[in-house]
């Protein structure tokens, strides 16, 4: 048998993500720094995960649900007029999970809910201002040098929901980038 899956396999297709909305700011200001932080809200509005047979006999369904709450902070510093520094810290938590259905022989049935994992984002810079123009007539305003070191982990265990020879989700326990 052939398996098919109905989001995303034809270039013609076009598919729009979880819309997420996000309040920012500012908290401090001061002459060389400024502190601020906020939260991103990210909404179920991608579609529906279908995998069935090319038939059209379904195999899994995964219904995209998921509400995540992302709370940050920024730290920006500036002790001159070329040297910069920033970093921030943001935590990604979904606050409830998808539904998971798989077909037993006799349609689709509900099996659990699948979880994201709640991830830690760290990211530092460093720049330095090599050209800066404040002419509004000049094509190029600025040019920076930037190194920049970014962390990402889960803080819990990924989660899957298996059902005979499927599974939804993620097999490793932790992950790192």
């Amino acid at each position: 048998s052939q398996i098919k899956h109905d989001v995303g396999t034809h270039l013609s297709q076009r598919e729009y993500g979880n819309m997420g909305i996000t309040y920012k700011s500012h908290h401090i200001m001061r002459p060389t720094w400024a502190v601020s932080g906020g939260l991103t809200v990210t909404v179920p509005t991608a579609s529906d995960v279908r995998v069935g047979l090319a038939d059209g006999t379904p195999l899994a369904q995964i219904e995209n649900e998921s509400v995540h709450l992302a709370p940050y902070f920024g730290v920006l510093w500036t002790p001159n007029d070329r040297l910069f520094a920033q970093g921030f810290m943001e935590w990604d938590v979904e606050t409830n999970g998808c539904p998971v259905y798989f077909n037993s022989g006799i349609g689709l049935s509900y099996v659990d809910d699948v979880h994201d994992a709640t991830f830690q984002y760290i990211d530092l810079g460093l720049g330095y201002w090599l050209h800066r123009s404040n002419s509004r007539y000049r094509r190029l305003s600025g040019v920076a040098a930037t190194a920049e070191l970014h962390w990402n982990r889960s803080l819990e265990a990924t989660d899957s929901v298996a059902v005979g020879g499927f599974r939804v989700g993620d097999i490793h326990r932790t992950i790192e980038v």
